[in-house]
């Protein structure tokens, strides 16, 4: 069940009742996969650099948390986009984080400041990692170094920015 505060309510209802039914779905959605991934692994306080998983000694769910962190971080932008009226196409991260207003883009570098060294080189590395992370069995060659924290950095950013509580729905 997804709770939203007072003023994400209103917005919803707003949606629901003479909207935008696909930005709903986009905003849900960015909510649902940052979900996912936080379920996926135990991130006290919501701080990604602290991500240990939970089931120790079990099968370990990183992969499938970055996944849908990755999901979730591209939806969030996409979203995002729209409510600005652009209708966002692909996977690239860095390709939609440019196209939001610079007003954005600095929120989104400044909730990323305390777990990102270097965005803008952090991002040029991860920006294909959704692709990358759900086919990650098809790439030969040697493996990547991603900085998989400007990823959900990008996505717990896009969500809080989307204005849905994130701690209601975990």
């Amino acid at each position: 069940i997804i709770q939203a505060d007072a003023a994400s309510r209103r917005g919803l209802t707003q949606v629901l009742c003479c909207g935008d039914l696909m930005q709903l779905l986009m905003d849900t959605h960015a909510l649902m996969f940052h979900a996912a991934y936080e379920r996926c692994l135990v991130v006290p306080n919501g701080v990604p650099e602290v991500c240990t998983p939970i089931n120790q000694g079990a099968l370990p769910l990183a992969l499938p948390a970055y996944v849908c962190a990755a999901f979730a971080a591209e939806i969030g932008l996409k979203a995002l986009l729209r409510r600005e009226g652009v209708v966002a196409r692909g996977h690239d991260l860095k390709k939609l984080f440019g196209q939001l207003p610079s007003a954005l883009q600095d929120e989104i570098r400044q909730q990323a400041a305390p777990y990102v060294d270097d965005f803008d080189s952090d991002l040029e590395k991860a920006k294909d990692a959704f692709q990358e992370l759900r086919y990650v069995f098809e790439y030969a060659g040697p493996p990547k170094h991603v900085n998989f924290k400007v990823v959900v950095a990008i996505s717990a950013a896009a969500t809080k920015l989307i204005g849905l509580d994130l701690s209601a729905a975990t």
